[in-house]
């Protein structure tokens, strides 16, 4: 996320990046369809981590690791997913 703040004497920009969901490919802030979709559609390439390959970037194709670091890190579309995580106590997964 990238905010710019302008002034008549300055301008300040800020950018924040969350790795605390690294598995959330597509940036909507949810593990959910979407984020399956993209690492679906670069399955068997060796793309980057943003593509789909969350264990192993550009080293071995996308495949079932990735499938299963994705799906540890399910949370469902909208904040009912995660609610539902944390009040079982899981933590929410980083890059592996």
């Amino acid at each position: 996320m990238t905010n710019t703040f302008a002034s008549p004497v300055t301008t300040v920009t800020i950018t924040v990046e969350r790795d605390d969901l690294a598995e959330d490919l597509t940036g909507n802030g949810f593990v959910d369809f979407e984020d399956l979709t993209v690492l679906l559609a670069a399955w068997n390439q060796n793309v980057s981590a943003v593509e789909g390959n969350l264990v192993d970037a550009g080293g071995t194709p996308v495949n079932f690791e990735d499938l299963t670091v994705l799906l540890a890190a399910w949370t469902g579309p909208g904040g009912a997913g995660r609610g539902r995580l944390e009040a079982a106590g899981l933590p929410r997964r980083g890059r592996v």
